[in-house]
């Protein structure tokens, strides 16, 4: 693959992707240069993309010195139930010393060249600053996100001795994909995961930072909430139920509530139109929208056969893309 290389004034810039393993730790200079994170954080981001190869990392050299990068995370997604490849743009960044010169914009303008040549379907990222985006054909998609506060969470008792809550364990993976399989493809925007990503990515959330309660009736798994505890705040992370267990939402939101008593209240962010938000509307949540999550498409051409000729859309009673999946 030909570079994209040209000299702007005295200076050579050079944008590609990765070519040796000196590099990526270049990358990780400027990442760590750019964002509060720490270098185990980047490190252990793309350890944990089991899609992840060299080329997926962008980046602008001046010369000769990795000056801003750019990483794709491959993955796909369900669309209503049809798969789609997707580019994951994170990890947008710029070494402080070489700001100004419009780096990460060359370097996304190239990789939308390069994920169409790679027949990539569409584009997805999540940003604080919308407008840069905007202006490379990125799309916002307003995403619900409901707030239950701990009064109302913990008001109502569900007394039903055939419950049974307990803590993850791996044995547990192979029935929580299959309930987040059949409850996730029915909306826009959920990963499609295989098997390693399980263990590999979601196990090792589970296992570093994650909360993870499995909710079994009758000695059979029907629900499972991966969440997490900050600043008297409880974030549900993921929370999928079998068809015949949406009860077990009202049980498990109890339970968080009677784990952490110091919480003040519960975000979570679900579509609209799913049963699971009808459900945890008895305990008076509360909507309010976000608008970080941005879209693009990439292949028009294959994106349109794959949906019958109809251009995807991403609304509040649609969207679902779950929190332990975001890059």
């Amino acid at each position: 693959m030909r570079n994209e290389m040209e000299d702007k004034g005295l200076e050579r810039i050079d944008i590609r992707h990765l070519e040796n393993r000196n590099e990526l730790n270049e990358v990780y200079d400027v990442w760590t240069a750019a964002f509060p994170e720490e270098l185990s954080f980047f490190v252990g981001r793309l350890k944990a993309e089991t899609e992840y190869e060299s080329q997926t990392t962008w980046i602008a050299t001046v010369e000769g010195k990795v000056a801003a990068a750019v990483q794709i995370f491959p993955f796909c997604m369900w669309y209503k139930g049809i798969e789609l490849a997707v580019g994951g743009i994170g990890n947008v960044a710029t070494h402080p010393e070489y700001r100004g010169r419009g780096l990460t914009h060359r370097i996304l303008l190239r990789q939308l060249d390069w994920m169409k040549e790679q027949e990539y379907d569409i584009s997805f990222l999540f940003t604080g600053i919308p407008g840069f985006y905007e202006k490379m054909g990125w799309k916002i998609v307003r995403e619900a996100e409901h707030t239950i506060r701990k009064e109302e969470g913990s008001r109502l008792k569900i007394e039903d001795e055939e419950w049974q809550i307990v803590p993850f364990s791996f044995d547990d993976i192979r029935a929580m994909r299959t309930i987040y399989e059949t409850y996730s493809q029915q909306y826009a925007g959920a990963r499609i995961r295989h098997e390693e990503y399980w263990r590999r990515g979601i196990g090792g959330q589970i296992e570093k930072a994650l909360s993870c309660l499995i909710a079994k009736r009758n000695g059979r798994t029907v629900a499972y909430v991966l969440y997490s505890v900050e600043n008297s705040a409880i974030f549900i992370q993921e929370l999928c139920h079998s068809i015949d267990g949406k009860d077990a939402v009202s049980v498990l939101v109890q339970e968080i509530y009677a784990r952490h008593p110091e919480a003040e209240k519960m975000k979570f962010k679900l579509p609209e139109g799913s049963d699971t938000f009808q459900q945890l509307k008895v305990f008076g949540a509360r909507t309010s929208y976000k608008e970080e999550a941005m879209w693009r498409a990439v292949n028009h051409a294959s994106l349109s056969q794959k949906l019958g000729g109809i251009e995807p859309y991403f609304t509040p009673e649609n969207f679902l893309f779950w929190e332990a999946d975001k890059f």
